[in-house]
């Protein structure tokens, strides 16, 4: 189900810990809280405001903590 990116928390660069909210996306004018799976630094953010994203789509990618 496509929904739409309302908030971006991170930047690339930034380090975050594990759970850590990193996007808001809304399908259905429900919000739904998106959490990092583990601490990293993020390496890359694909999406910003207002974008339509898909399921299983690739919204930030994360290099893992060392």
């Amino acid at each position: 189900m496509p929904g739409q990116v309302k908030a971006v928390n991170c930047s690339v660069g930034d380090t975050v810990g594990e759970n850590q909210e990193v996007c808001v996306i809304e399908a259905m004018k429900m919000q739904n809280a998106l959490a990092t799976p583990m601490a990293g630094t993020v390496s890359h953010v694909h999406v910003k405001v207002g974008d339509t994203v898909e399921e299983d789509q690739v919204l930030v990618e994360i290099q893992p903590a060392k």
